[in-house]
């Protein structure tokens, strides 16, 4: 503001509410967020907001006093929240031996992230040497993407892989199986589903044995009684 007539007392308010957020150089509210910051120029009066959140989206109202009234400027501060994504499914499932590869899409920034982490579980792995065979590319146009991708995965590698840029982030669950074993389980899931069958087969007989064994018996009393009376 460069108006020579301003004053001292120069108020900040937020118009969703009409609450006055601070008056001269004294915070008004309960949020300490808020406050003002006094450039070299002593006609200017910032208004600061610290950890800027979605909710603080709107019109704000500077009144500043003349001698005749007073003059009042707005602003509107529109506040974008990004969104980070990995692309394709929740989950992923690949073969031991083959390649990880995971997208993720950094939407609603104004100005490209500058940064994009990927997350192993807990721990970041951009610049992992000791696992090896790990690669991120980072791209910023048209929107910021970054691809990560694992060589060469083993049973190790599965877990939750999580792609971080500043507030956002976005996670999905890999699982690695290693094709031998898991031929082997099912190969002796068969087996023992063959096993089974003959147990099956033999109590299916043993019931109908029985069970014709007893209609028999009482076919044969019914006789004696017959030939008794």
């Amino acid at each position: 503001m460069g108006d020579k007539k301003v004053g001292l007392q120069v108020t900040w308010i937020r118009r969703r509410d009409y609450h006055i957020l601070t008056s001269g150089l004294q915070t008004q509210t309960l949020d300490e967020r808020f406050s003002v910051v006094k450039s070299e120029n002593p006609d200017d009066w910032l208004l600061q907001i610290k950890f800027v959140q979605r909710r603080d989206h709107g019109l704000y109202e500077c009144q500043v006093p003349t001698k005749t009234g007073r003059n009042v400027y707005q602003v509107f501060l529109n506040v974008v929240v990004p969104k980070a994504s990995i692309l394709g499914s929740k989950e992923l499932h690949v073969q031991s031996g083959s390649t990880i590869s995971l997208v993720c899409v950094i939407d609603g920034t104004i100005k490209p992230s500058s940064f994009v982490f990927w997350y192993h579980n807990e721990n970041m792995i951009n610049y992992d040497r000791q696992r090896g065979g790990i690669n991120v590319v980072t791209e910023h146009e048209p929107r910021t993407r970054a691809q990560l991708t694992i060589a060469d995965a083993t049973y190790a590698d599965s877990g939750n892989y999580t792609c971080s840029a500043g507030v956002t982030n976005s996670t999905v669950n890999v699982f690695v199986s290693e094709g031998d074993k898991t031929a082997a389980i099912q190969r002796l899931g068969m087996s023992l589903s063959i096993c089974l069958v003959p147990n099956h087969l033999l109590l299916l007989l043993l019931s109908l044995y029985l069970g014709w064994h007893h209609f028999i018996n009482n076919v044969n009393v019914q006789r004696l009684f017959y030939i008794s009376t």
